[in-house]
């Protein structure tokens, strides 16, 4: 890519580049029995992790470490001179790891970006984005209703193919609150 900036991977000098667009070379070619440097830098392609970040598995003295790339990136691109801890993707996107895509953060600017950048607490979603979500706003909104209306917790669970410790939760409002974190259901 033009104007893409290359360096060696802290740590893994002589072994790893990697650049400001989240690619890594590896200069270690496999040999039948052991590892040995290379000149050529190959491409490496990296793997998504159970939660959708990419990762890579470096070598080092008959060791391998698996690291995040987006860490890689902002270790090698991004001062940190306040020492904060996490890497956060400043649009949301897990998979884009330009430099100009992250920033160093704290716990809990971390947490607060998940609320008000993407809408959830930590990337799970709530409500119908929730990934395990069965139910959508107007089907919960019913289901009170019809609770409130005399019909019974075991009734609606079938209907709406739940639990009914589901269902439970949600007329006594333990689950399904609105966005703004109120219930804010009034019949």
């Amino acid at each position: 890519m033009e104007n893409e900036r290359w360096c060696w991977i802290k740590g893994y000098e002589g072994r790893y580049k990697i650049s400001d667009y989240g690619k890594i070379e590896s200069y270690m070619k496999r040999c039948q029995y052991y590892w040995k440097q290379d000149k050529i830098g190959k491409l490496i392609t990296p793997n998504k992790d159970s939660n959708g970040y990419y990762q890579i598995s470096l070598r080092l003295n008959n060791s391998v470490k698996t690291n995040k790339i987006a860490r890689l990136v902002s270790q090698a691109f991004i001062p940190n001179p306040l020492n904060k801890p996490q890497v956060n993707h400043k649009n949301g996107v897990k998979t884009n790891n330009h430099y100009s895509n992250l920033e160093w953060v704290t716990n809990s600017e971390n947490i607060l970006h998940a609320y008000k950048v993407l809408g959830n607490g930590g990337g799970a979603g709530r409500g119908e984005s929730h990934y395990a979500a069965k139910l959508t706003w107007e089907q919960v909104k019913e289901i009170r209703k019809l609770y409130k209306k005399g019909i019974i917790i075991k009734l609606l669970g079938n209907k709406y193919e739940v639990s009914n410790t589901n269902i439970r939760q949600i007329v006594n409002n333990k689950t399904w609150r609105h966005k703004d974190g109120l219930s804010s259901f009034r019949g």
